[in-house]
């Protein structure tokens, strides 16, 4: 064996896992990636709103000033 195993290390006498693990498992992550996603975007973009705002807050009180 090599001073760093490779993956997957084969069981003697195992089973395997059924055909059934591998969908469920990549479904399991496009959900969590897609959720991931959306909920990154939405906190973008409330941060993007938040310094649209203030910027334009700027310069409304700078026109103010005489």
């Amino acid at each position: 064996m090599p001073f760093l195993p490779h993956l997957p290390i084969r069981i003697p006498n195992s089973p395997g896992l059924p055909i059934w693990w591998d969908l469920m498992w990549w479904l399991f992550q496009i959900l969590v990636m897609t959720s991931l996603l959306f909920y990154f975007n939405r906190i973008a973009g409330h941060l993007d709103g938040e310094d649209i705002r203030t910027q334009e807050q700027k310069v409304i009180e700078s026109k103010k000033r005489p």
